[in-house]
């Protein structure tokens, strides 16, 4: 008891007289007001039930305001899923943290360096499924997948020019579980604002309704300050009966939440208890795509953050 009270009172001395905080993004994905989940169904504005199967984008060039109005730029990069919501940026000597700014997209200097130059855990690192077209086409600013009615699309957006600085957002940074957070809301609906999504097709360009989803970007608010902040407790679907059919174009996907800040370790086991799979330091929340090295069988996802474990059964099938 007296190491904890002690390291506890060298913590907050050190952040008095240095200001080094830790900072973390937490973004809030939503479709008009309501919580975003892969597969769900929405209602857009033409009358369509819209889908989404996957949602990636890109920031760069993320500046915080802190401390009275001084500006620190950071060097991180942000992939950011539909699906996760926490995003390390480094720690930075602030304080008090009053606002953000960043581009949706990739500056043009790493733009031009392509994937190679980067390792595989970095967010301009390679990734599959694949957000780059390589040189000179450069990075994926925005990968979309989905469906407009019974009609599939896909958006994949890069062009240097499709760069947007996203209007300066006042925010008021929570002091988290691990320091600093900036919550923001991501409304979705925003970016599709004006897009029949039943039409969209296939769309790998930058240009039509793929440059849309820029120039929405500050016209429809899409990215606005949040007032969600860190719970307790644990929330996981259950789910005895869930298939994984590889058979599908895309599988199920197993979705967690737990709702404090904690990183989370999942282990996939058979009904033997032999470890198949595992993931260290995954995100509070998110879906879990169970990869195709599993024979089909019967398994156990276990997911534990530290504190809570939650597990769920399900089976492979082809």
């Amino acid at each position: 008891m007296k190491t904890l009270v002690s390291f506890v009172a060298f913590a907050l001395s050190s952040t008095i007289l240095f200001g080094q905080n830790k900072v973390t993004l937490v973004l809030n994905h939503q479709y008009n007001n309501t919580k975003f989940e892969y597969n769900k169904q929405y209602s857009d504005e033409f009358g369509n039930n819209v889908q989404f199967s996957r949602l990636q984008y890109y920031l760069s060039g993320i500046t915080l305001i802190h401390d009275g109005g001084q500006t620190t730029a950071t060097d991180s990069y942000v992939l950011a899923s539909g699906h996760m919501s926490n995003y390390e940026l480094g720690t930075h000597s602030v304080t008090s943290i009053e606002g953000i700014k960043f581009d949706l997209g990739v500056d043009e200097v790493s733009n031009n360096k392509g994937t190679s130059s980067w390792d595989a855990s970095h967010p301009l690192g390679p990734k599959s499924p694949k957000m780059d077209w390589g040189w000179p086409a450069g990075y994926f600013f925005i990968a979309v997948d989905g469906k407009g009615g019974s009609a599939s699309f896909t958006q994949h957006a890069f062009g240097q020019h499709l760069l947007t600085n996203v209007d300066q957002i006042a925010v008021t940074g929570k002091q988290g579980a691990d320091g600093l957070e900036i919550h923001l809301n991501v409304n979705i609906e925003g970016w599709y604002k004006g897009l029949d999504a039943s039409k969209i097709g296939f769309q790998h360009n930058g240009s039509g309704d793929n440059q849309m989803l820029f120039s929405n970007t500050n016209s429809e608010k899409v990215f606005t300050a949040s007032s969600e902040t860190t719970g307790t407790g644990i929330q996981a679907q259950q789910d005895p009966s869930l298939f994984v059919d590889y058979s599908l174009t895309y599988a199920p996907t197993i979705y967690y939440s737990f709702t404090s800040g904690n990183h989370v370790d999942i282990s996939i086991t058979d009904l033997n208890g032999r470890e198949m799979l595992a993931s260290k330091n995954m995100a509070p929340e998110g879906n879990f795509f169970v990869r195709k090295e599993l024979p089909t069988g019967i398994y156990v996802a276990r997911f534990h953050n530290g504190q809570n474990v939650e597990t769920i059964k399900f089976q492979v099938t082809r």
